[in-house]
C-alpha cells in the first residue's frame, strides 16, 4: 500500500506590481463601484461576494502603506503575507504614528479567519456541530458589518500615517 503526500505552501500571488499614485482616480472609480456593489450584495443577500469585496479593499490598503514605506510599487500579497509586511514596515518605520496599526492588523487577521470560515466552510459541517443556511448567511451578514467598519477604520489611520509620511519625506528633502 503506499501513501501520497501532500505538502502545503503559502500561496502568492503572481507577481504583478501595484499601480500606484497615477492611477488613483481609477481607483477611487473602483472604490465608488466596489462600495455600491457591497451595498447592493448586502440587500439581496449575497453576503460572500460583499466579504470577498471587502477584503480586496482591506488588502488595497495595506498594500498602499506598504508601497508608501518601501517607496516603491509592491506586488499583490495575500490578506496574511500584506499584515506580515506591513508589521515588518511598522518595526522599521521612522513615523510614530505607523504604530496606530497596529491594533488593527490583529483585527484584520481576525476578520480574516471569519472571511475564510464563510468562504472555505460555508457548506461544511463540523463533528457534534448544528447547522443551517439562514444561520450560516446570519455569521456571513456578520462579517460583512464587521468588515466595513474595519475597513473604514484602516482606510482612517492609513490615510493619516501617509499623510505623517508625506511631511516627513518633505522634511528629509528641505534637510538635504
Amino acid at each position: 500500500m503506499s501513501s501520497i503526500f501532500v505538502f502545503l505552501r503559502s500561496v502568492e500571488m503572481p507577481e504583478k506590481k501595484r499601480a500606484n499614485q497615477d492611477k488613483n482616480n481609477d481607483r477611487n472609480k473602483l472604490y465608488r463601484e466596489a462600495t455600491k456593489r457591497i451595498k447592493k450584495a448586502k440587500q439581496d443577500g449575497y453576503y460572500l461576494e460583499a466579504i470577498t469585496l471587502i477584503e480586496s479593499l482591506i488588502a488595497d490598503r495595506l498594500e498602499s502603506y506598504i508601497e508608501k514605506e518601501a517607496n516603491q510599487p509592491e506586488g499583490f500579497r495575500t490578506l496574511e503575507r500584506n499584515i506580515k509586511v506591513a508589521r515588518q514596515h511598522i518595526n522599521k518605520s521612522p513615523i510614530p504614528e505607523a504604530q496606530e496599526i497596529l491594533p488593527y492588523l490583529e483585527k484584520i487577521k481576525s476578520w480574516s479567519r471569519s472571511r475564510n470560515e464563510m468562504l472555505h466552510q460555508a457548506v461544511k459541517i463540523e463533528e457534534g456541530e448544528d447547522k443551517s443556511w439562514d444561520s450560516t448567511m446570519e455569521k456571513a451578514s456578520e462579517t460583512v458589518e464587521k468588515g466595513e467598519t474595519l475597513f473604514r477604520e484602516v482606510s482612517s489611520v492609513i490615510r493619516r500615517i501617509k499623510k505623517q509620511q508625506r511631511l516627513h519625506t518633505q522634511e528629509e528633502s528641505r534637510s538635504s
